[in-house]
C-alpha cells in the first residue's frame, strides 16, 4: 500500500516536471513571439526594443496565468483567496520583504563593487539612456514579479498542496515537497533550452543560485502568509535592485 502511495507521488512529480518543461517552453516562445510582432506599434515608445517587448510578454503571460487559476478553481472547488488573492498577515509579507531585501541589496552591491574594482565590465543587454532605464527600472519593478509570482507561487504552490496533501502525514514534509518543485520550476523558467533535439542553450550559473535563493523565500513567505503579497513585493524589489546594481556596475565599469 505504502509502496503504490510512492510509486502514484512520483509518477505525480514527474508528469508535473516533464509539463512545466513543456509548456514554459512552448508557452513563452508563443508569448514573446506576440510581443516581437507588435514591435511595429511601440517602436516610437521603446526604439531600442528594451523593455515594451517584456513589458507585453508579461502582460500576456500574467492573463494566461489567471486563466489557470481561474481554471484550477472550478477543478479543485477552491476559492480565488487560496491562490493568494489576499492581505493575510501582511505585516509579516512587509517584514520579510524589507529584511530581505536590505540583506540581499548590501551583499550584492558589495560583491559586485569588489567584481567591478578587479577588471569586470559590465554591459546592461540595451543603450543606456534615459528612456530605456526608466521603462526597464518600471518594468522589472511592477510587473516582472507581479506576473511571474501568479504562476510559481500562486498556481504551482496551491496545486501542489492539493495534489500531494493526501501523500503526507504532516505538513514539514509536504511544505518541503512543494517548495523543492515550485523552485525547480522557478529554476527551469530562467533557463532557455529547445526540445528538439534536447538541449540547453542559455544558462547563466549566477542567475541560477540568485533563482533557487530566490524562489526558496518566496515559497517559504507565501507558505508562512498564504498571500501573494510577500511574494510579489520581494520579487519586484529584488528585481528593481538586481536592475540598480547593474547600472552601478556599468557606470563604475565605463
Amino acid at each position: 500500500m505504502v509502496v503504490n502511495r510512492r510509486i502514484k507521488l512520483v509518477g505525480i512529480i514527474t508528469l508535473f516536471l516533464v509539463l512545466s518543461i513543456v509548456i514554459q517552453h512552448y508557452m513563452g516562445n508563443y508569448l514573446y513571439g506576440m510581443a516581437f510582432k507588435l514591435y511595429p506599434f511601440y517602436k516610437y515608445i521603446d526604439q531600442d526594443d528594451a523593455f515594451m517587448y517584456l513589458i507585453l510578454h508579461h502582460i500576456f503571460q500574467a492573463i494566461v496565468y489567471l486563466i489557470l487559476i481561474w481554471a484550477a478553481v472550478k477543478l479543485f472547488h477552491l476559492k480565488t483567496r487560496d491562490f493568494g488573492f489576499n492581505l493575510n498577515d501582511y505585516k509579516v509579507s512587509i517584514k520579510y520583504t524589507i529584511v530581505f531585501c536590505v540583506v540581499w541589496a548590501v551583499l550584492q552591491f558589495g560583491v559586485s563593487y569588489l567584481m567591478v574594482r578587479n577588471g569586470l565590465i559590465f554591459d546592461m543587454g540595451f543603450p543606456v539612456n534615459t528612456r530605456n532605464v526608466i521603462g526597464y527600472f518600471l518594468f522589472e519593478t511592477l510587473l516582472s514579479g507581479t506576473s511571474e509570482e501568479l504562476f510559481f507561487r500562486g498556481f504551482v504552490i496551491t496545486v501542489l498542496l492539493v495534489l500531494f496533501k493526501n501523500y503526507y502525514k504532516n505538513n514539514s514534509g509536504l511544505y518541503i515537497t512543494v517548495i523543492l518543485l515550485s523552485t525547480v520550476n522557478f529554476l527551469i523558467g530562467h533557463i532557455n533550452y529547445e526540445l528538439f533535439p534536447p538541449q540547453i542553450t542559455y544558462i547563466d550559473g549566477f542567475q541560477q543560485l540568485t533563482v533557487l535563493i530566490f524562489a526558496v523565500v518566496y515559497g517559504i513567505t507565501f507558505l508562512k502568509t498564504k498571500s501573494l503579497l510577500g511574494p510579489i513585493l520581494m520579487h519586484n524589489l529584488l528585481n528593481g535592485i538586481i536592475t540598480l546594481n547593474g547600472l552601478f556596475c556599468y557606470s563604475m565599469s565605463h
